[in-house]
């Protein structure tokens, strides 16, 4: 599949570098249960306690805790535990060693944010997570517009104790924006939590809050990623009907997204999944690409890149960013995705029965994941268990009524790129009995598709 050059969506970026980055290595550098093995200093933060009790500390809270993560997952040197799996454990009790153990790091962040009118404190604390010891203890004062600047010092104290041989503050921050308007700016960073909840429920909270920061400013950087996110996050859970129009609103969405802070990893996380739901897997692996370049621990470039090559064929690769993007965000609400990506792989591999046990699990967790039961529906008929597989059509068809063969690609699932894949994959959906056509062409797609991957 070539790039478009002359598209109207085609978005300015170097050649230069997009070539390069496209050169890149294929394959994931291999992943180890413990990230000791492969020479990094290893880290969790935790989410931040507010100490306000109020919803207004927790969001503060919440957002300094994954600014830091953030921050420091921007550094190949670090391996940086992704926020959602270190959020799993906001509110619990567990020892820090224990904590340690089960993400398996060595080192753990915790903190606590406590507002009083215009003024902000902040305490964080590092802790060692073989032995349980405070490595060192501190707190930061300032008034609530010097947030930012606390958020930097937590992170190159972090990094100069992690005896790393960083220089934070000579970090590259070209084509990063500036905070333009903080109040849309905190709003849009609670729809970005939202939307990481992975339940239609928060994914519409989060729709809403993003457009309410755009409205509050149009331009502001985090502003236009969360409602990029938050529109192709609700168009792949049903919330948003998925027509080619709205596809290609995503799409215009993602790129302004990216326009506004280029080095944003989210932005180009956004733009990937845009560009694959239109098919385009060859532009979405490229920023995929960049975005890891910019982040070298953002488990979602390295998931997103894996559900791209098994649509492209590139199956056994697929799997190998899967696992990675598991290993590096282990309590990933969407972890299902990348389970499914694995599964789609064996599928093409052949490993018939193995792909429809997998799915067929994941779909029993996961039941309004339409892209799954889809997939299953044609493994079970492939398999030749077409009771099994009747019975994964009429879920599909619970979930989606007016899906059919006719409207299947890509409103409901992207097709893979290889004529020999996408030829099998449809025979054994018509097999296990999917209609040709939906009952009637003037419903528009159903509402209730499930679960998206943010």
């Amino acid at each position: 599949m070539s790039k478009p050059t002359d598209t109207p969506n085609a978005l300015p970026t170097d050649a230069t570098y997009l070539t390069a980055l496209a050169g890149l290595t294929s394959s994931p550098q291999p992943s180890s249960k413990n990230a000791l093995a492969i020479g990094k200093h290893s880290i969790a933060v935790l989410p931040f306690v507010n100490m306000n009790r109020d919803d207004e500390g927790e969001s503060l809270a919440d957002g300094i805790s994954e600014d830091i993560i953030t921050a420091l997952s921007r550094h190949s040197e670090l391996f940086v535990i992704a926020r959602t799996s270190s959020f799993a454990f906001k509110g619990q009790s567990k020892d820090i060693k224990t904590i340690a153990a089960e993400l398996g790091v060595r080192f753990v962040l915790e903190g606590s944010v406590r507002k009083l009118g215009t003024r902000i404190r902040v305490t964080a604390q590092l802790i060692d997570g073989l032995s349980g010891s405070h490595i060192w203890a501190e707190k930061y004062d300032g008034g609530i517009e010097e947030v930012f600047d606390i958020q930097d010092r937590v992170t190159l104290a972090v990094a100069k104790s992690t005896h790393t041989e960083l220089l934070l503050t000579d970090y590259d921050a070209k084509g990063v924006s500036a905070v333009t308007n903080p109040g849309a700016h905190e709003i849009a960073g609670r729809a970005i939590l939202k939307v990481h909840e992975q339940t239609r429920e928060s994914n519409a909270e989060g729709l809403a809050l993003a457009e309410q920061a755009i409205a509050m400013a149009p331009d502001e950087p985090r502003a236009l990623r969360a409602l990029a996110l938050a529109s192709v996050s609700a168009t792949t859970m049903g919330l948003l009907s998925p027509t080619p129009e709205r596809h290609e609103e995503n799409l215009r969405l993602a790129i302004k997204a990216v326009e506004a802070s280029p080095r944003d990893e989210q932005a180009r996380f956004a733009l990937s999944w845009a560009y694959s739901n239109l098919t385009r897997y060859e532009e979405a692996v490229i920023q995929c690409k960049i975005a890891l370049d910019i982040n070298p621990n953002f488990a979602n470039g390295y998931g997103d890149i894996g559900d791209n090559y098994v649509l492209m064929g590139r199956a056994e690769e697929a799997i190998e960013y899967a696992e990675k993007a598991l290993r590096l965000n282990p309590l990933d609400p969407s972890f299902f995705w990348r389970r499914y990506t694995i599964a789609l792989s064996r599928f093409i591999l052949n490993d018939l029965e193995v792909a429809r046990s997998q799915l067929h699990e994941i779909v029993q967790r996961h039941p309004t994941f339409l892209r799954a039961s889809i997939a299953w529906a044609a493994a079970a008929a492939a398999c030749d268990r077409m009771e099994e597989a009747k019975r994964a059509v009429v879920h599909c068809l619970s979930l989606a009524p007016e899906l059919s063969m006719s409207n299947l690609v890509p409103s409901y699932f992207s097709g893979f790129a290889r004529s020999e894949h996408q030829d099998y994959f449809l025979a054994m959906l018509r097999r296990a009995g999917l209609p040709d056509h939906p009952p009637s062409t003037d419903k528009v797609p159903s509402q209730t598709q499930g679960d998206a991957k943010g």
